[in-house]
């Protein structure tokens, strides 16, 4: 393993409507299932190891935990890096390693230093996720870091776009339309109940906002 890499991290505690149950992962790749009233923590199972800045639940599967994985520390190789996965909480199902058999990977498979393809979510690419957010007709904003852009994820076609910036185009921030604004290293990315995200451009030293018309 990555010495580097702490296995006690989580980053997102969130809440699941439906139950009323929080949620979080940790770096070490255990999922887990906090009650609010007693405060109990339950491991549900285990995700591959590596570093999820990225965590939602789908505005109307509502059982349904997105996450995204910016870089991976696992024996198997570098496969979940780069990449979006989906868990079912509700089902605590394991196989002999202890991994959660509703665990899936959404996005294509990505070369260890990550790339960008839009199209078929099945096919996509990215290159180091950060955070993602969902709007609440269930398209998944990803701030895609290392390609310096905005991506949807439609989750009824199940189709990835380039919403705003340039793939690959890192650089002093500009402002204008699609294909004219750019970002340096987006990051948070949150959306109000207008539609409206706005962004943490992190090395542009900028929160940015984006109104889709």
């Amino acid at each position: 393993p990555n010495n580097n890499l702490n296995y006690e991290t989580h980053y997102q505690c969130l809440l699941c409507e439906e139950d009323g149950m929080y949620y979080t992962r940790y770096t070490g790749g255990q999922i887990v299932r906090i009650n609010p009233e007693t405060w109990e923590a339950k491991i549900l199972g285990m995700s591959p190891i590596g570093v999820t800045y990225g965590a939602a639940f789908h505005p109307t599967r509502k059982y349904e935990l997105w996450l995204g994985y910016d870089r991976a520390d696992s024996p198997t190789g570098p496969e979940p890096a780069n990449s979006l996965y989906t868990i079912d909480v509700r089902d605590e199902s394991k196989d002999e390693d202890n991994m959660l058999l509703s665990l899936k990977k959404m996005s294509g498979p990505v070369p260890p230093m990550g790339a960008h393809r839009d199209g078929p979510l099945n096919q996509s690419q990215f290159n180091s996720i950060r955070m993602i957010n969902f709007d609440a007709a269930g398209n998944l904003f990803v701030g895609d870091a290392r390609n310096h852009c905005i991506r949807m994820v439609n989750t009824s076609t199940m189709m990835v776009s380039t919403i705003i910036g340039i793939p690959g185009v890192n650089s002093p921030f500009k402002d204008g339309v699609k294909e004219e604004a750019t970002f340096n290293t987006p990051h948070g990315i949150v959306t109000d109940p207008d539609g409206v995200i706005y962004v943490t451009d992190y090395n542009n030293f900028r929160v940015r906002r984006i109104a889709i018309e």
